[in-house]
């Protein structure tokens, strides 16, 4: 599985060919399509405990602004 962030789709999908090629040694044709993936985020909606490591030093967790973007329309 390959997961690429970028601010257009077109950039995603270059961005991932080459993360295959390059680092998978797999060669994806111009034809292919790549699935999106597609997260459940409802959980996000109401209170949710964050699981943390005590190693890392995390007292807790506060979700005080979530902002998502459809990126399927990002042109």
């Amino acid at each position: 599985m390959i997961e690429v962030v970028a601010k257009t789709r077109e950039d995603r999908i270059d961005l991932t060919r080459y993360m295959a090629r390059d680092l998978l040694g797999i060669t994806l044709d111009e034809e292919q399509t790549l699935p999106l993936r597609e997260y459940d985020l409802s959980m996000l909606l109401r209170p949710f405990d964050f699981p943390t490591d005590p190693a890392d030093g995390i007292a807790g967790v506060t979700v005080k602004e979530l902002r998502l973007m459809d990126l399927g329309d990002a042109k």
